[in-house]
């Protein structure tokens, strides 16, 4: 009896294009995780991802092209989980606490979450270029949670009167802090951490008289 042999799968142009753009930032990103931003070079990126060291700079050109697309990819790859398709089912003010829990809760789980703050430090303490690109993230960001604050308004889980750009931003900057702090001290007790931002958040926007869970 003949074997079947197994059937070979050609990829388009596009599609190895695509997949290997796609394993150079997951490399970049795991480096980071590990081992900080200064070994996050384009040869590590390359060699780490099982391509040349020179295809990330063939690719991307430049280290703030290729954090734009790192942090694009990072947008898109939340933007399509589990956790934000749930979001949208929820109240809004449910919705709100819940975005706030799940990324802090990401940076125990997913080594994208550290790096992504990582990155982010490296840009401050450099006082590189690449912070503008942090800043359109964080912008992005902000209009995602005065979003969720107008739905809480609209279906009344979330009071009238609040300054929905200043408390985006507020809460912006809470999960930016914690994170860093984590990254500086893994050892903190996150959960309680999380669950106490939870509460406050909950008291400070609820509807009166209307704390929830």
């Amino acid at each position: 009896m003949s074997e079947t042999k197994p059937r070979i799968v050609r990829r388009s142009h596009e599609e190895r294009r695509n997949l290997s753009k796609r394993k150079l930032i997951e490399s970049a990103l795991a480096i980071a995780a590990d081992e900080g931003v200064t070994a996050a070079t384009f040869d590590a990126i390359g060699a780490r991802a099982g391509y040349s060291r020179g295809l990330a700079s063939q690719k991307f050109g430049s280290k703030g092209a290729f954090m734009s697309a790192v942090i694009d990819y990072l947008h898109d790859n939340r933007a399509a989980s589990q956790d934000y398709a749930e979001l949208k089912q929820m109240r809004g003010l449910d919705a709100l606490l819940s975005f706030v829990a799940v990324h802090l809760q990401a940076l125990t789980v997913q080594k994208e979450a550290k790096a992504y703050f990582v990155f982010l430090a490296g840009s401050v303490a450099d006082m590189t270029e690449m912070r503008a690109l942090f800043a359109a993230s964080h912008e992005r960001s902000k209009h995602e949670i005065m979003e969720l604050f107008a739905r809480g308004q609209k279906d009344g889980s979330i009071r009238m009167g609040i300054d929905a750009e200043a408390a985006a931003l507020m809460i912006g900057s809470l999960v930016i802090g914690v994170s860093v702090q984590f990254l500086v001290d893994p050892q903190m007790d996150l959960a309680r951490v999380i669950a106490e931002t939870v509460s406050v958040l909950r008291a400070s926007f609820c509807v009166s008289g209307d704390m929830g869970s």
